[in-house]
């Protein structure tokens, strides 16, 4: 079991990167991907969340499921 989900991973960097090559890396990039990063992880974390329990078959792995979200 991996504490990395690369989808996910993917799905908040994809945005921050975005926003450091808009702005070219300025200190502005900075603020910008500060105010992106958390609402792409809460979006991330929920598709996740309703993917995993989605295609949950054994309810005993909802708890670890939930550990890795």
């Amino acid at each position: 079991m991996s504490l990395l989900d690369l989808p996910s991973a993917i799905f908040v960097l994809v945005p921050v990167l975005g926003a450091f090559i808009a702005s070219q890396f300025t200190q502005q990039g900075i603020k910008l991907a500060n105010s992106i990063i958390l609402q792409a992880g809460l979006v991330g974390t929920l598709i996740g969340l309703i993917t995993m329990l989605g295609n949950m078959s054994d309810p005993a792995a909802i708890g670890p499921g939930l550990s890795i979200a």
